[in-house]
């Protein structure tokens, strides 16, 4: 029977495999079960069609078109052909019942649970290998996950290890029909059948900074004072120093190291950029002190804590961003971490970082402030110095 159009449940997933056809080309095929309230069929995917199952998950509701049928080993089966495709729904269908599925926690896990649903935050990314295994080359890649109370390591195979380079610190994802394993401890593996999704939580929104401001903008600034001049104050934050007219303020009486919160507009007199301030009241101490804005320490990247300032000194491992804001994955030798930064800067190269380390989902993270590139020929004339 040819023409066939069918819309059901996706209950079970099987492997893709390859074969030698009569004429000495390889071929593909693989196939997946597919159900409805009437009953349940099997469905086989020949060569191209059968990559369509690397975009299957079990409970998807999927329509079938232009698909034949004709008798399998034991009955009558589906078959994809050239001109046949696979639609997944994006609707719920109530009439179509569900294959058993559970979402379940970390600390529940038990090894050879099969088609389970978990959540959690990236905690670390490891690298990506190949293997050969029966004249094939494969891919597999890891990384950790946790939900800020237990941790398990998710192993991706071949096509799902390319998933790993949209990962990064502290991005929280749901990973769906997984198998748990048990190697050197549990595992939650990911092949053919999973599916990982983005779970889009509330971001941090950041208070502007001094470098943040442009000519005209209204100012709403927390910062410390670093000077008195006259009717200026020159003010520093994280991001660098700038003056602030107190032509407009009638209590003047500040010291150097005072935090404040400044109200006002930046403005450009006789070539000199500053904030001519409206209000400036008291500020909080969640500001670093006046020694460390100005003199930050260097810390390696597993000393880091909760609101430090600092420079850190890593290795750029990952970029990506759009243009305004740029997130990157850094790694010292002794730890790696998760950054926010507004600075373009490339991989594979090492800087020096003012960060402001915060948490984010049990997770540090930093936002990056001024960055200055490590010259390879300076710090290995520092180092054989040392030596």
């Amino acid at each position: 029977m040819n023409g066939i159009d069918v819309t059901g449940r996706v209950s079970t997933i099987f492997g893709i495999r390859e074969f030698l056809k009569k004429d000495g080309s390889t071929g593909k095929v693989g196939s997946f079960m597919i159900m409805d309230d009437t009953g349940e069929i099997r469905v086989t995917l020949w060569d191209k069609k059968a990559d369509l199952l690397n975009n299957l998950v079990k409970n998807d509701i999927v329509t079938i078109e232009n698909a034949y049928s004709k008798m399998g080993l034991n009955s009558v089966e589906i078959n994809l052909g050239v001109s046949s495709n696979i639609i997944i729904e994006k609707g719920e269908r109530e009439d179509i019942p569900k294959s058993e599925s559970s979402k379940m926690k970390i600390a529940d896990l038990k090894e050879n649970l099969r088609g389970v649903t978990i959540e959690g935050f990236v905690k670390e990314v490891y690298e990506t290998r190949t293997f050969t295994r029966d004249n094939r080359v494969g891919k597999v890649a890891r990384f950790l996950l946790s939900d800020g109370h237990n941790e398990i390591k998710v192993v991706l195979w071949d096509d799902k290890a390319d998933l790993l380079n949209k990962l990064f610190l502290g991005l929280k994802v749901k990973i769906e029909s997984c198998n748990i394993r048990f190697n050197n401890g549990l595992e939650a593996h990911v092949g053919l059948g999973s599916r990982i999704q983005t779970i889009m939580e509330e971001v941090l929104i950041e208070e502007k900074k001094i470098y943040d401001f442009k000519l005209g903008d209204s100012v709403n600034l927390l910062a410390r004072v670093q000077k008195i001049e006259g009717d200026f104050l020159i003010v520093i934050d994280e991001s660098g120093t700038v003056p602030v007219s107190l032509s407009q303020i009638s209590n003047k009486n500040f010291t150097v190291g005072d935090s404040v919160k400044i109200i006002g507009k930046l403005e450009n007199d006789s070539d000199v950029l500053h904030i001519k301030a409206t209000s400036i009241e008291k500020g909080d101490n969640t500001i670093p002190n006046l020694d460390s804005l100005m003199n930050p320490p260097f810390k390696s990247i597993d000393e880091l804590s909760n609101n430090d300032f600092c420079i850190i000194s890593p290795l750029i491992k990952n970029i990506s961003g759009d243009g305004n804001c740029y997130f990157v994955i850094c790694d010292d030798g002794y730890g790696s971490i998760r950054g926010k930064i507004k600075k373009e800067i490339e991989p594979w190269k090492e800087y020096d970082i003012k960060v402001r380390i915060f948490e984010n989902n049990n997770l540090k993270e930093f936002h990056g402030y001024e960055i200055n590139e490590i010259n390879p020929l300076i710090k290995a004339k520092s180092i054989f110095t040392v030596i």
